[in-house]
């Protein structure tokens, strides 16, 4: 159990915005990029380097406060997206386009609408991530950096974030300052311009790199084959605005 309370036990749908399932992250607060900027322009491996410069741009973009749930979601028996504390499979995207469905069908919270994430947003919950490392006590700032956005083996970052030696292990097993799955497998997210500009797919530990790295397919065709159903193992992350 992962201990979400009477939520889950209630219902796995959420309907409120302080549900113990949601975490909300606001890069307004002040200070909130200032332990991963302090590397910034000091001698740093580039895999770091890269990650600190796409926070200086998240940083410019001013991004807005939004809610994510702490686990990858799960399908419930009748096939709508939950977030369970079951430890039911992920919910692994096979055909994008049945899973915007599934996304524009889930029920508002609080008049909010769920959404895939943009590289922004996720780059702002990755910086949320790292200033909790170093709130819990257990990490430096340089080492939370480099576990989130670092490629050494000294660091085992895959021992950290929960590599699964199988990717459709059960959602809500490997957990890190209070959110799960992070590398279990990896996640899918919409272009911030639109889904018509394309989607990214971030990396995991389980394919060997760190959860930092995301990648761009600029037309959607790229990540399906000719059936249209999805090459790469992924879930979506979801967000409400």
């Amino acid at each position: 159990m992962i201990g979400f309370g009477d939520y889950g036990k209630r219902t796995n749908t959420i309907t409120f915005l302080n549900d113990k399932r949601l975490i909300k992250i606001d890069p307004s607060v002040q200070g909130f990029f200032d332990q991963v900027l302090f590397f910034d322009g000091k001698e740093m491996q580039s895999d770091i380097c890269s990650f600190i410069c796409a926070v200086k741009e998240v940083r410019d973009k001013k991004i807005n406060a939004f809610w994510c749930a702490k686990t990858d979601p799960s399908l419930s028996p009748t096939g709508e997206i939950i977030f369970s504390e079951s430890q039911r499979p992920p919910y692994m995207v096979e055909r994008i386009d049945k899973m915007l469905l599934k996304v524009l069908g889930m029920p508002k919270v609080e008049g909010r609408s769920w959404n895939l994430g943009t590289p922004y947003q996720y780059y702002v919950f990755l910086v949320w991530l790292v200033n909790e490392m170093i709130k819990s006590n257990q990490y430096n700032a340089y080492d939370a950096v480099q576990i989130v956005a670092g490629n050494s083996d000294a660091m085992k970052p895959t021992d950290e974030l929960g590599n699964f030696l199988e990717p459709k292990a059960g959602a809500g097993k490997k957990e890190i300052c209070g959110v799960y799955d992070l590398a279990n497998t990896g996640k899918l997210l919409r272009d911030a311009n639109g889904m018509n500009n394309g989607v990214w797919l971030t990396s995991s530990a389980y394919e060997g790199g760190a959860i930092a790295e995301i990648i761009y397919y600029d037309e959607i065709d790229e990540l399906v084959d000719e059936n249209g159903e999805v090459v790469e193992v992924c879930v979506p992350w979801l967000v409400i605005e």
